[in-house]
């Protein structure tokens, strides 16, 4: 599915590399955290990752970027206003602490 301006959704590119049919890479800065993952989505993650040559990071970074674009979309005005007043907090946090890392590929 393409938007209006003709640029690709971040879904099509996530399905395009999930079907070995294209590939992205992505750089800029990354904030190191620990997760815990239900061994069910972690088997999906692996299994992505084993199928695409991918890094298991990069398959869930992936993966959140499109849940994460999907339910800010689904947001009520009160709600996203909310939401991106504390995205807003969270990154002059971010910057006071100097970011986090600046990486290549995921």
């Amino acid at each position: 599915m393409e938007n209006a301006i003709n640029e690709v959704s971040k879904i099509d590119m996530l399905m395009s590399e999930f079907q070995n049919q294209g590939k992205s890479e992505w750089r800029g800065l990354v904030k190191t955290i620990s997760v815990r993952i239900p061994v069910g989505d972690f088997s999906s993650i692996d299994a992505f990752s084993r199928h695409t040559g991918m890094s298991k990071n990069k398959v869930i970074v992936q993966l959140l970027n499109v849940a994460l674009d999907g339910v800010v979309a689904g947001l009520d005005r009160k709600n996203r206003k909310a939401f991106d007043q504390l995205q807003i907090e969270v990154m002059k946090e971010l910057e006071a602490e100097g970011y986090g890392e600046n990486v290549g590929d995921l």
